[in-house]
């Protein structure tokens, strides 16, 4: 198993079969739901927030994650280390179940 560090220093790609979902009440800033669904392997949706739907949308292979979560950190007024910290987990979870791949 990868520590928080090593997983953080890793490029990740969306896997081909994985969609996001987007709804809400028109006139809204944000969504009030976002969901990131599987069209193949195990076929599992989890709900997302911002950060972590941010994450997996830059996902693309040229950037590690801690590279995209400290951006989106920025973007988000968040304090770095929350962010990371916060993320980690949900990457690990999503890495293990092929939402994202090595």
């Amino acid at each position: 198993m990868t520590d928080d560090a090593a997983l953080l220093d890793t490029a990740l790609v969306v896997a081909p079969d994985v969609t996001k979902e987007t709804y809400g009440r028109p006139l809204l800033a944000d969504p009030e739901h976002l969901l990131l669904r599987q069209g193949g392997a195990l076929g599992r949706s989890i709900k997302a927030d911002t950060a972590l739907a941010g994450l997996v949308g830059a996902c693309d292979g040229e950037l590690t994650a801690g590279q995209i979560a400290r951006a989106l950190a920025v973007l988000l007024d968040v304090p770095t280390e929350t962010m990371l910290a916060g993320l980690a987990p949900a990457i690990r979870e999503l890495v293990r179940d092929g939402f994202l791949i090595r």
